[in-house]
Formats: C-alpha cells, sequence, structure tokens
C-alpha cells in the first residue's frame, strides 16, 4: 500500500511539472494566453487559491511519506526484564554477514522478524547431505543464540526455519 502510495504521489508531481513546462514553453510566444493566465489569476481567486491547497497538500504528503519510508524499523522487546529497542535491520545484517561467513560461495536468502518477544529466523540453504543438515543446525543453534546473546543479551529460544534445496539433476 505504501508502494502505492509512493508511485501514484511521484506521477502526479510528474504530470504537474510536465504541464508547467508545457505552459512555461508556451506561453512567451502567445500573448493572448498570457492575458488569459493573468486574467485567471485575478478573476478566479477563489480556485487559485484551492489550486494552491491542493499543492500544498500534496508536498506535505509526499515530504512524509519520504521521511516515513527512510525511518528505521525498531522493535521492543523484553530481555531479563528490560524494554530493549532492536534496530531489525541491524540485526538482519548480522545474519547475512555470519551467513557469509559461513557460506561464502552462496549468497543465502534469510529472513529475521521479531514478533512477540520471539525472535524467528527463516533460512534456505543449498542442497546438503542428511547428515550434513543436522549438524549444520545444531552448529547454526548454537552459534546464533551466542550472536544474539552478544548483542542484545537475548538468551531466550527463537524459532530457525530452515528449508534445504534438492538435489541437481
Amino acid at each position: 500500500m505504501n508502494h502505492f502510495f509512493y508511485s501514484l504521489i511521484t506521477f502526479f508531481i510528474a504530470l504537474f511539472f510536465i504541464l508547467l513546462g508545457f505552459i512555461g514553453i508556451l506561453l512567451p510566444w502567445f500573448p493572448s494566453m498570457q492575458q488569459l493566465v493573468l486574467t485567471f489569476l485575478f478573476e478566479y481567486s477563489k480556485i487559485t487559491f484551492l489550486f494552491g491547497l491542493s499543492f500544498l497538500a500534496i508536498g506535505i504528503a509526499f515530504a512524509l511519506n519520504v521521511l516515513l519510508q527512510g525511518r528505521r524499523d525498531y522493535y521492543q522487546f523484553k530481555v531479563k526484564g528490560n524494554e530493549v529497542s532492536v534496530d531489525t535491520e541491524l540485526l538482519q545484517n548480522y545474519l547475512h554477514k555470519y551467513l557469509r561467513e559461513l557460506f561464502p560461495e552462496n549468497d543465502l536468502p534469510c529472513q529475521l522478524q521479531l514478533k512477540k518477544n520471539k525472535i524467528h529466523v527463516t533460512i534456505d540453504f543449498p542442497y546438503m547431505e542428511q547428515a550434513e543438515q543436522q549438524n549444520l543446525l545444531e552448529q547454526l543453534r548454537k552459534e546464533l543464540k551466542e550472536l544474539f546473546i552478544s548483542l542484545i543479551d537475548y538468551e531466550h529460544d527463537f524459532f530457525l526455519s530452515a528449508s534445504f534445496q534438492p538435489p541437481s539433476k
């Protein structure tokens, strides 16, 4: 929904500037058009006011949208009885870095979500044998728990969802 709002506003702003550009190009060559614009501005001041008000509202909406898009996503949860604010993007970056160290040849799709005082990690791994999968998952649980403890002092269990690609044929 936010992307639709941003696209719609951007489209209208582009149309506005295209229209102003055409008016600016045509106005000097048509003195009668110059007179028409001035007459319109003086005789229909209420309509001019409404245009100005709507342009102001669109500008404010666009500025708010840009400000809200740039805002970081923080999640607050309790760790050892204390409220902790965590930048989810920061944790996501640590997770990506950890996975790049573990699998330097692959860029693994992963997602980290914080909800209801729990951490949810989803990772899609390349194909590997069943025995290797178990070892990897045990290593992941241990090392991610250490990572969360060192970063945000989070000692609770977390949810790890892992999927492995089928063997390539």
